[in-house]
């Protein structure tokens, strides 16, 4: 059993004019072991753990501030306000600010059985920030957009074996607001994955805008397109490594290999999701299925695209 201390988590930097720290989530109870002595650096190292950041603890008087330096200085232990920094020099509190030495505590923390933090404690070297340049320091007069959105995707995937969908699954995805690469229909967006999928990088494809229209009047719509594009992704993948399997290697030489794709809606449009694929891209057939290189281009691998092209029908 061990004892706990209330801790309001507070942003990094102060707003406004009178610079308060924005409150970061509901007042949390953090596990502090009892027989831990009760100082400074035990309460940032107890914070540290249990809010699962490398980063640096600083302990505050309130939402305004200042830091604490020593733990005679807390007054208040009801809540305890916090804030995580990659790195700070903290002012030094003489006798003439308005703190008074702390009472003894009154009553035991409330009890928790949480994750007890290790007793030995590490102090990170504090450094100042380097200066910016006023170029920048004009820029920050502007709101400087974030290059990533977070979104969540439901994925379904098809599935051969039972021809048909399976149920949707929920993952988490940082998203990049502008495209990469682009193709005659899709444009190409680089994902990382934050929950539910490997970590690693995804392409999420999505339509442009000129092109829904001639799409629709194809295929009914771009749901429609989207799955069957998905479905013979599908049975290409499974063609190309039953062809592995069965064809001896020097029969036929090395198969060609697809990565699953996955359908979903983003923003109430259908997309594709797949992971992403590293190194130089070279096109081998068209839409249509035919080869796109030079007659004199023509190789091994040319032919072997062209044999595991299968187009929406």
């Amino acid at each position: 059993m061990t004892d706990g201390l209330t801790v309001q988590r507070l942003s990094e930097n102060g707003e406004g004019k009178c610079q308060k720290y924005s409150r970061i989530g509901p007042l949390t109870l953090v596990p502090f072991q009892q027989d831990l002595e009760l100082t400074l650096e035990n309460i940032k190292a107890a914070c540290k753990t249990h809010f699962c950041t490398e980063l640096e603890c600083d302990v505050l008087a309130g939402e305004r501030g200042p830091s604490y330096t020593d733990i005679s200085q807390i007054k208040n232990w009801k809540v305890l306000h916090v804030r995580f920094v990659e790195s700070l020099v903290l002012p030094t509190i003489t006798k003439k600010q308005p703190f008074h030495q702390s009472e003894p505590l009154r009553g035991s923390p409330r009890k928790s059985v949480s994750h007890i933090p290790p007793k030995s404690v590490s102090v990170a070297k504090s450094s100042v920030v380097p200066s910016i340049s006023l170029s920048q320091m004009l820029k920050l007069g502007k709101v400087i957009a974030p290059e990533v959105d977070i979104v969540t995707l439901k994925l379904e995937e098809f599935s051969l074996t039972n021809m048909e969908w399976l149920n949707p699954v929920e993952v988490k995805i940082s998203l990049q607001r502008k495209p990469f690469a682009e193709g005659a229909f899709r444009e190409a967006y680089m994902a990382k994955s934050i929950a539910g999928l490997p970590k690693g990088n995804y392409v999420l494809k999505k339509y442009k805008e000129s092109e829904k229209e001639g799409i629709e009047m194809l295929f009914g719509s771009i749901e429609a397109h989207t799955r069957k594009s998905v479905q013979l992704n599908a049975l290409t993948r499974n063609f190309a490594q039953n062809m592995a399997m069965e064809v001896p290697a020097l029969e036929f030489g090395q198969t060609f290999s697809y990565n699953k794709v996955y359908f979903s809606s983003l923003n109430n449009e259908h997309v594709t999701l797949e992971s992403h694929l590293e190194g130089t891209f070279k096109k081998y057939i068209n839409n249509t299925g035919e080869m796109c290189v030079a007659p004199d281009d023509v190789s091994e691998i040319s032919h072997k695209a062209e044999t595991c092209s299968l187009h929406l029908c």
